[in-house]
């Protein structure tokens, strides 16, 4: 009958009888019995994105075979799904082999659209998390993190669209129809003298306001909180066009300040 020894060096008796004499001996046989190695399935990375390669390395052992045509500790990139990897390690001096497994999953990237809604507005494509992005001057826009993006100067703009760690990015739609006119017809405040050299007056039909200045770029070089009537200091910037966007729990205005 068969049966499975525990590891180390056994001896074992064994006792035989006649079965007409009833006279017995015995014999015995020593046997070896190696452990089994530890093996051990090891991966770069678990969870990954379409076209990213990764290495699998046994442990454990000496030499290890994979399945799946993988060669052990050789880059390579998995098919989109999770997938099962198995291993078999070898002790080359005891001749002894155990096996691991590791599942690797491999998400598949998104393909990011946006669309011009025609009413300044971008829509992207369904996702996870969003961040927009200026093409003209290759920069993230700070606060942009909505599916429908807004801007608010004319320009170059892509959406980049994350999906279960993956992220891909739209092409460029290009945005012409923000006006000046239209945009200041919601403002309640007036700013003056515009163009102005080195001061401006806020003036409004309003306590007190959120200010935030942009350059063209959308780059924000002031964050305060203005009172009706309040100067506001421009000796610092050069000459140009300015954006001054007002908010209020009520409103939100944006006035184009020229300093000269």
């Amino acid at each position: 009958v068969s049966f499975i020894p525990s590891s180390g060096s056994l001896i074992y008796t064994v006792t035989g009888t006649d079965a007409q004499t009833n006279c017995s001996n015995t014999a015995t046989v020593s046997i070896v019995v190696n452990p089994l190695p530890a093996v051990t399935a090891n991966t770069t990375q678990n969870n990954i994105c379409a076209g990213t390669s990764i290495i699998l390395t046994g442990g454990g052992a000496n030499t290890y075979t994979w399945t799946n045509g993988v060669s052990n500790g050789i880059s390579f990139v998995p098919n989109v799904g999770s997938t099962n990897y198995i291993v078999t390690g070898t002790n080359n001096l005891t001749g002894c082999s155990n096996t691991a497994n590791i599942t690797i999953t491999v998400n598949p990237n998104p393909f990011v659209t946006a669309t011009d809604n025609g009413d300044g507005t971008i829509l992207a494509s369904n996702g996870n998390y969003y961040s927009w992005l200026n093409c003209q001057t290759g920069t993230i826009i700070p606060g942009a993190t909505a599916q429908t993006f807004t801007p608010l100067v004319n320009g170059s703009y892509a959406a980049i669209v994350n999906i279960n760690g993956c992220s891909d990015t739209s092409s460029c739609v290009n945005i012409t129809n923000v006006g000046i006119e239209d945009i200041t017809k919601l403002a309640v405040i007036k700013i003056y003298p515009n163009p102005s050299n080195d001061n401006v007056v806020v003036d409004m039909n309003i306590p007190n306001a959120s200010l935030i200045i942009t350059d063209t770029q959308g780059k924000t070089l002031r964050n305060q909180f203005v009172e009706n009537k309040e100067k506001i200091n421009l000796s610092s910037f050069e000459s140009g066009i300015y954006f001054f966007h007002f908010e209020t729990d009520k409103t939100t205005s944006i006035i184009r300040v020229i300093k000269n």
